[in-house]
């Protein structure tokens, strides 16, 4: 994945560090994706015209695509890439946000963006990351697991000069309630949905779940698959994002 005009600047690069003279072939994500996981022996190679279907949970965005089943056509995406569709504002990073956020109320009783100590404001988010690595061990299926968060010396209180440290417990499911309530938010914007990534016969997701069995709805019908079981050889989840106890 580089922005427009970068690729040659990759590709020259790549010329000047090669031992021997190469010739480089650049793939997209989703079809790189697809082959390391047939590499490792993820899953065998279908053999027939069944699709893929691939999620990508990224930083600020979900991703799905409706791919054909390797060997691919590297010359032409459109050959492989049967269908994409992008969720904007959200993704990994909403998880981390939603954590904070939690933090933050705990701790400050207001929400993250009202924080004008940024070197706390780090610190929360680095509570936060481990607090959901721990969520996420296991698989992360287990609403009831839970964590505890310490910071020590996150603040000062003013009236008495004595450090304030933040001491919280979290559960997965308070977690994941946070994280609805900025789903349902996202949703209502105007600009989350602008490439038609949702179904247009469902209603408007509230959680995890019925966010991506909009998109893959959606995905469904524009691509035409209509017996998902005969037509659909796997699904695949990759992303940093897609390690969360949520997803």
């Amino acid at each position: 994945s580089l922005p427009n005009g970068h690729l040659e600047l990759f590709r020259e690069a790549l010329s000047k560090i090669a031992v021997s003279p190469c010739e480089a072939t650049f793939v997209s994500e989703p079809m790189a994706a697809i082959e390391a996981a047939v590499h490792f022996n993820l899953f065998p190679s279908s053999g027939d015209d069944k699709k893929i279907v691939l999620f990508d949970v990224g930083t600020s965005s979900l991703r799905l695509y409706v791919l054909s089943t390797p060997p691919f056509e590297y010359d032409n995406d459109n050959e492989n890439i049967l269908y994409e569709s992008v969720f904007s504002h959200f993704g990994g990073l909403t998880l981390q946000d939603a954590c904070v956020n939690l933090l933050s109320r705990h701790f400050y009783n207001h929400p993250k963006e009202l924080i004008t100590d940024n070197m706390a404001l780090q610190r929360l988010y680095d509570a936060s990351e481990s607090a959901i690595l721990e969520l996420s061990q296991g698989g992360g299926k287990d609403k009831n697991k839970r964590t505890n968060i310490s910071i020590p010396y996150l603040s000062m209180d003013i009236k008495t000069m004595q450090p304030k440290h933040l001491e919280m417990g979290l559960s997965a499911e308070v977690l994941e309630q946070e994280l609805n309530t900025i789903l349902q938010h996202t949703t209502s914007s105007n600009d989350s949905n602008d490439n038609n990534a949702l179904s247009t016969v469902m209603p408007k997701p509230t959680n995890i779940s019925t966010l991506v069995s909009s998109m893959t709805m959606q995905a469904l019908d524009q691509s035409a698959i209509h017996n998902p079981i005969a037509q659909i050889h796997k699904v695949l989840v990759m992303g940093g994002g897609g390690r969360s106890p949520i997803i």
